[in-house]
This record gives C-alpha cells, structure tokens and sequence, in this order.
C-alpha cells in the first residue's frame, strides 16, 4: 500500500535533509515523498532536488510562495497514495515511524486514523494503546497533553480526504492543521492511538510555530472559530461544542489580557467581534468569566483610545 508523504518547505536549508534522511531511511519503503517549495530564496531547491535525483519515490515541485496551507493543498492534487502523513523540514522521524502508523490499516478494522506519541522538545508526550471514536479524540484534541491538532504524528486516508474534499484554508497563512484535522476527525469511525514515540518535533526561538505576531495570533482565533464552525455543521453533541467554546474563550481572553504585540484598529475591533461571537452566558468556569469581563473593559478602552489617536 503506498504512503504519501508532503512535505511544505520554505527556507529549510538548515534541517530539511535530517528530515530526509530520515525518510529514505524508514523501514517501510512504499513510499512517495512529495517536497513542495513554497518560494524558498535559500538552498533548499537545491537540497531536495539532490534527493529527488538519486531517489525515484522523491518529487520536488516549487511553487511561488503563497503560504502552507496552499503547498499542502498542491501535495493533496499530486499524492496518488492510499494513506498521507504530512511532515515538516525541521522535524526528524523515528526509522520505523511509517511502518508502526501503518500497522493499525493492515491489522485492524475499518481504522481510519493513526496517532502516534512524539517528543516536543525532548518531552514524551505519551498516550495511551487503544482504539477511540470521533467523539473522544475531538476531545483530546484540546486537552492540555492530548493529541491536539498537529498533521506530523498522524497517518491519514487519502480516500476520506477525497470523498469529503477536505483541504486547508488558505486564508490561514499559519496554523491551518487544526480546521483541517478537525474536519477529517469529523469524518472517521475509528481511530488508533499509538503509544510508541515515532517523531521529534521542535519549537525553536525563531520558528513560525513559536513566534507569537500579529499574523499568527490573528489566525488562531479565526482557526478556532472555523472548528466550532465546523463541529456545529456536523450538529455534533452540544457538550463538545460547548468545550471548544470554552476553550477558545480561554485562548481569546487570554491572548487580549497578555497582548504585547502591536495592533491596528482594525484588529481590536476583529478581537471584539471574536469575543461576541458565541455565547458566553453557558460558560460556567468562575475565572474564565472574569477574564472574559476584564478583556471586554480593555478592549473598549483601547478602541477608544485608537480613535482619539486617530
């Protein structure tokens, strides 16, 4: 059964091939690795076409730079495997991480999505060896140590992704693993937990992943709000709802009361929008209430004093 393999590079001339490395490596060799280059200006063209020359199961493709979300959606049109993970140039990978989130297709019935433990940092995040519905792994998905919406520790059906027509946002320049995550869970019966740690995954300084900027932060909330979206479409049961609600309540307040990045007028008044946006009479959580109060009074104060700033 062939696995696909996307790969969304921009500028990875430092890592990217540790990461491929990696992948001419693994132990389960049915393999076809798509290298997307989304406008890169540094060697990373370079790098991976060297790959792509001595390895027929590599393809690089370069593309103008438009963001993530678009490349990804470029390796979803060219993937032709049965199953597709999706990982990136400054992470590295177990030998045997393909073979162990495949093994569940093969020996199991009817799964639909692989999940597997990995290290942040050097930090195990290990779940639990079992078989869970769509309902419970929405759930962990916004646990502090669960599975939470990542594309790199998860194998997934290509057959799902085209029947559903499931893609990335592109107005999402950053962040857009969660929506898409959330829709396919949407769309699963049963799905496999591994407790085996296959992937390092890293949080540099300087990364995208850890840069909180306007771009970024603006963006998480709008990701949350598609998910919410997405989970009341889908009429999902009112008490998972209502969790992603809480959470992103949590996430929007707190991102307002810590603000230390710069803000146009126009982002306070979306950061307003984005509090008023669900109901917030059903939240229970005393502190999450307070928050909510003191992010609404800052916010008033600050669009106020934007418009006398003119």
């Amino acid at each position: 059964m062939l696995v696909s393999i996307i790969i969304a590079a921009y500028n990875e001339e430092k890592n990217i091939a540790r990461m491929l490395d990696c992948i001419m490596n693994q132990s389960y060799n049915e393999l076809e690795v798509i290298i997307i280059d989304d406008g890169s200006t540094d060697t990373t063209s370079t790098i991976c076409k060297k790959y792509a020359e001595k390895d027929s199961r590599f393809h690089y493709h370069y593309k103008e730079n438009g963001g993530v979300a678009a490349a990804r959606n470029l390796g979803l049109k060219l993937m032709t495997g049965n199953l597709v993970t999706f990982l990136d140039g400054d992470d590295y990978i177990e030998n045997n991480f393909i073979e162990k989130l495949f093994e569940p297709f093969q020996n199991e019935k009817n799964i639909d999505l692989t999940i597997c433990s990995y290290y942040q940092n050097d930090k195990l995040i290990r779940f639990n060896e079992c078989i869970e519905n769509k309902e419970q792994v929405l759930l962990d998905i916004i646990r502090p140590n669960g599975s939470k919406g990542y594309l790199w520790n998860k194998l997934f059906s290509t057959q799902i992704i085209r029947e559903r027509k499931i893609k990335f946002n592109e107005k999402i320049k950053v962040t857009s693993d969660l929506p898409f995550v959330v829709e396919y869970v949407l769309n699963c019966t049963r799905i496999q937990y591994l407790s085996k740690p296959l992937i390092h995954y890293s949080i540099n300084d300087g990364s995208i992943s850890n840069n909180l900027n306007n771009k970024k932060i603006l963006t998480q909330i709008y990701s949350s709000q598609l998910c919410i979206d997405l989970l009341k479409r889908a009429k999902m049961d009112i008490s998972i709802v209502q969790k992603y609600i809480e959470s992103y309540f949590r996430m929007l307040t707190g991102t307002i009361l810590k603000k230390k990045f710069k803000t146009t007028l126009d982002d306070l008044i979306y950061l307003k929008e984005s509090l008023y946006r669900y109901e917030f009479k059903n939240i229970d959580h005393k502190i999450t209430r307070l928050k909510f109060f003191l992010a609404k009074n800052k916010l008033n104060y600050e669009i106020k004093l934007s418009k006398l700033k003119g």
